[in-house]
Order: C-alpha cells, then sequence, then structure tokens
C-alpha cells in the first residue's frame, strides 16, 4: 500500500476508540479513495479527503454504540408477562407443561437475546445464501424424515419442535441479504425476491404450515416493497411495477387458493354450534366475560376450572390464561406494551442509516408485529384459531427463543445504527 495512503488511514483510526471497527473502516476509506484515484490521482483523492482527525473524529461519534433502552424494557416487561403465565400454569394439568423446561428454554432465549445484540449483524449479509440453503434443507429434513402429528409433520432436535420457527428466521435474514445484493438490478430483482419467497411459502404449504405461509409472504412482500419505496432497485418504469405488484398479489391468490379448505373450514366453525366445533371459540368467550378487573376469574361463572375447560391455554389462548387469571387490568396493561413495543419499532426503523441494517429491521419488526397482531386477535376471538405464538408469552422453546433472537436483532442493528463510509458520502 502507498506510504501516504497508510499514513492517512492510520491517523483516522488514532482517532476511534473502538479498535473492532478500525479494519472495516481502513477497508472502506481505502476503497473510496483508491476510487476517486482513478480519475484524480493517489495524493489528489488523499487531500480532496479532508482533514483525517476530523474524519477519525466524526466516525468515532458515529460507531459510539447506541441502545434503545425503552425497547429492551418493553421486550423484559412483555416477556415478565409471560413468566407470570407460566407461573400461574404451573398449577395445573402436570400434562400441560414441565416448568423446568421453561425455565430452560427461557434462559437460552435470553442468552439468544444478548448474543444477539452484541453481535455484529453486518457479518450476515454475506451468509445469506447459506442461510436461505439451511432454511430450505431443514423445510426438507422435516418433509422426508419429520414424524406425522395432528396432519403436520414436526422435526425433533434435541427433544424440541425446530423446523418452522427456526427457517423462517434463517429465510428473512438470507432475504434481507438478498435484497441489498439487488441494488441497482432493476425489476427482474424483484421478481426473483418475489419467486423465492413463494416458493419457501410452498414449502411451508407442503408440511402443511399454513401460518407460517402467510407469515413469509407478508413478511417479505414488506422487505421487497420498502426497497422499491426506497429506489433501492433502480428506477423501474411504472408498467413494471405495476407487474411486480400483481405478482406479489397473484402469489399471495396462489397460497390462498391452496390454503382455501383448511381456511374455510377454520371460519365455517369459528362461532359454530358450541357443542361441537365451535365450544372452544365459546369458552374463550365465557372466561373474558367472567374475568374480573383485579385477580382470577370466577370459575362457578363458567362452571369449570380453566384447565378443564380451555385447550392450548398456555399456547394459543396464553392471553385468555393471563386475563382470567390475573384480571383485565395486567390484560389491558399488556396491550398497552405491546402497541408501544409495535410503534417504538415502527418508528425506529425510519432511523436506521445503513440499508442492510433497514431491510433486516424491516423484516424482523413485521415477523414479531405480526405474530402480536394475529395471536391477539385469535386470543379476543375476532379471528378462527390458528397456531402462531404469542411472542415471549406463549410455551413454546423454538418460538420463544427465535423471537428472542429477532429481538436482539433489533437492538444490534439499532446499537451500530450508522450508514457505511459510501452511503454516507
Amino acid at each position: 500500500m502507498h506510504e501516504q495512503l497508510t499514513t492517512f488511514l492510520d491517523r483516522v483510526c488514532e482517532a476511534i476508540g473502538k479498535k473492532e471497527v478500525h479494519t472495516e473502516i481502513r477497508e472502506e476509506l481505502q476503497s473510496h479513495i483508491l476510487e476517486k484515484a482513478e480519475k484524480d490521482g493517489l495524493e489528489d483523492a488523499i487531500k480532496s479527503m479532508g482533514d483525517p482527525a476530523a474524519i477519525g473524529a466524526a466516525l468515532h461519534k458515529e460507531h459510539k454504540p447506541k441502545t434503545d433502552w425503552f425497547m429492551l424494557l418493553l421486550v423484559f416487561l412483555i416477556a415478565g408477562c409471560g413468566a407470570l403465565v407460566m407461573v400461574r400454569s404451573n398449577n395445573f394439568d402436570e400434562r400441560m407443561m414441565n416448568f423446568d423446561k421453561y425455565l430452560l428454554f427461557a434462559f437460552i432465549g435470553f442468552c439468544a437475546f444478548f448474543a444477539a445484540w452484541f453481535f455484529r449483524y453486518d457479518r450476515l449479509k454475506k451468509l445469506a445464501l447459506p442461510l436461505c440453503i439451511s432454511a430450505a434443507a431443514l423445510l426438507a429434513a422435516t418433509h422426508i424424515f419429520g414424524f406425522l402429528q395432528n396432519g403436520r409433520r414436526y422435526l425433533m432436535l434435541a427433544g424440541l419442535h425446530v423446523a418452522p420457527d427456526v427457517a423462517l428466521l434463517l429465510f428473512l435474514v438470507a432475504l434481507a441479504g438478498f435484497v441489498e445484493k439487488s441494488k441497482g438490478k432493476g425489476f427482474f430483482a424483484i421478481v426473483k425476491l418475489f419467486a423465492l419467497s413463494a416458493v419457501f411459502s410452498l414449502l411451508f404449504i407442503t408440511l402443511p404450515y399454513a401460518t407460517y405461509a402467510i407469515l413469509t409472504m407478508l413478511a417479505s412482500a414488506a422487505v421487497i416493497l420498502a426497497a422499491v419505496k426506497k429506489g433501492h432497485f433502480g428506477r423501474i418504469k411504472k408498467p413494471l411495477l405495476y407487474a411486480a405488484l400483481g405478482s406479489c398479489i397473484c402469489g399471495g391468490g396462489l397460497i390462498t387458493v391452496l390454503l382455501g379448505s383448511s381456511v374455510a373450514q377454520r371460519f365455517a366453525n369459528w362461532k359454530g354450534d358450541i357443542r361441537g366445533a365451535g365450544y372452544i371459540y365459546h369458552m374463550v368467550d365465557k372466561w373474558l366475560s367472567a374475568s374480573r378487573l383485579f385477580g382470577a376469574a370466577d370459575a362457578a361463572a363458567v362452571g369449570y376450572p380453566i384447565d378443564k375447560s380451555l385447550p392450548a391455554l398456555i399456547t394459543d389462548y396464553a392471553f385468555v390464561t393471563l386475563v382470567a387469571s390475573f384480571g383485565w387490568a395486567l390484560g389491558i396493561a399488556f396491550l398497552v406494551l405491546v402497541s408501544l413495543l409495535i410503534v417504538r419499532m415502527i418508528l425506529t426503523v425510519r432511523k436506521i442509516k445503513n440499508s442492510y441494517g433497514y431491510y433486516l429491521f424491516i423484516a424482523a419488526c413485521t415477523l414479531v408485529t405480526l405474530q402480536f397482531a394475529a395471536s391477539l386477535l385469535i386470543n379476543l376471538n375476532l379471528l378462527p384459531l390458528s397456531s402462531i405464538s404469542l411472542p415471549f408469552v406463549s410455551y413454546g422453546p423454538a418460538n420463544y427463543v427465535v423471537n428472542m433472537l429477532l429481538m436482539g436483532l433489533l437492538l444490534s442493528v439499532y446499537r451500530r445504527n450508522r450508514a457505511s463510509y459510501k452511503e454516507a458520502a
């Protein structure tokens, strides 16, 4: 390397306290200077950069870690509500849950959360293809080696059902990387990304995991359309853009058709005969109505204890259990916490400067928000039952850990919220 360039980079890095970012900054600045040197010559390119000490001071401030303490607090409070549900449920039929197992996966979940928070998320960008292949392999392994239970295939690893939650996480992280790498590649890049999302949705359907197929398409659409709005793919003529949106709608329509019979059946059972398929919805209404403002609901008003009358009370109906066990005051407080978390994520994503971090943040934010919205609507009897967990609350190791990883990644993106030198220039 030219001595003058080395001296310049050394002086810049002297002013930057975080030594772990020195290599990355040197590579970015060197690339930028050499690019300019092709036109102006190396000496003039270095001079045009300005005072290296001033650049280093600005980059030191830019690289100072940031923490969204409010988002962190909201995650802990919501997880605390989940812990209350599990403590209460520990008194139910012992076959419903294993409290020691809950403590174990909660501990693993928080370890994953902190690990993701302090992890340099930008390293995942280069792993987009391996992550995508891993997600596809996991779903394929579930299809081939998984066992069939209640019409669905499950893959067990270390005693945990891992396939859908982990595969969806891997795919969305990979998708953010693919979107970032598609910068300036135009209309056909959009089509390829939508096609890839459709393929993964179809893989989920074959297992069948209808809910995860829908989550995949909605989260993917959010990321891709956000990139379109930012002009990430370059200038695209309106007819081509409308064609891309049309392909997204057609893909969603195909998934709806493929899921048509099961979805129609769920809506047919919803609010149906209380002596048959509509029984569970009837009991949800009764428990929500019998719940007091403070304290446990009156079981005598329902006729049976909650663990004898409501199935899935620590998984699909965890919020109903929270309200029935502790009262509507805590239930309303929980809804406020969730609403604040969603609003906080939406407001924060607009501040993200790094393009890859921006798309990763949107993917994680969309997935967490959709889970909260769908689960709470189901718990309030505003949607028919579907296999979707309430993040940080429902009993389920894989889902708990994956959602903790997602929130850790969100905080990691915010912690290193800066544009690359080229993006800032």
